[in-house]
């Protein structure tokens, strides 16, 4: 999972899409760079990024899309639905935690600052500076990443170190096939050992 550089044609291409539903015109062929990555629950979608290199600060957008259809990733559960139409979203267990990476990163939480903190999984480098997965050293024997499949619900549960708002805590989530994510339970991952967990629902923005 790494970015690829799209080809000039492709590039233009993805420009007149945006242009056409509406986007800012601030990208040309010439003052922008696009790239692309593959997500391994989706099949036939990708995580497209293009960046105006010529204005300051440089200015970027991100869409989900099959090279004909674009989706602005606006911070909302909305994206994922839409490409949903156009391809299969197959979330496992091998490819849970590069999910969370991604759903925590493109869809924005009123809890503030959330992300999954993983010690083991090498994942794609979403904002360009490894922040998912260098910013917080998780204390040892304070690690933890589980996943169970719950088939009556057509979901699973996960436990996974989290950084929320500003601390480490230990999160019990809830993620179903269709791609939504629940934070059921949180805890600190030291410290107040003994607190109890906090129930959180699920909201989309």
């Amino acid at each position: 999972m790494q970015w690829h550089r799209l080809e000039p044609e492709k590039t233009e291409k993805l420009i007149t899409s945006i242009v056409n539903a509406g986007g800012p015109a601030l990208f040309t062929v010439k003052n922008s760079e696009a790239k692309c990555m593959r997500l391994p629950f989706f099949d036939s979608v990708l995580l497209y990024r293009i960046t105006n290199n010529t204005c300051l600060p440089v200015f970027s957008m991100d869409f989900l899309g099959n090279g004909k259809e674009f989706f602005y990733i606006d911070g909302s559960f909305s994206p994922f639905e839409k490409v949903q139409h156009l391809a299969t979203l197959d979330i496992t267990r091998e490819n849970m935690a590069a999910f969370l990476q991604f759903y925590f990163f493109t869809v924005m939480q009123e809890d503030g600052e959330i992300y999954p903190v993983y010690k083991h999984t090498a994942l794609p480098d979403l904002e360009d500076s490894n922040l998912h997965t260098t910013k917080h050293d998780v204390p040892e024997g304070g690690y933890v990443f589980e996943v169970d499949e719950d088939s009556n619900n057509d979901s699973f549960h996960v436990k996974t170190c989290l950084y929320y708002d500003g601390s480490l805590m230990s999160g019990n989530l809830s993620v179903s096939k269709q791609g939504h994510v629940e934070i059921v339970g949180l805890s600190p991952l030291f410290g107040e050992q003994n607190a109890e967990s906090a129930s959180l629902p699920y909201k989309e923005t």
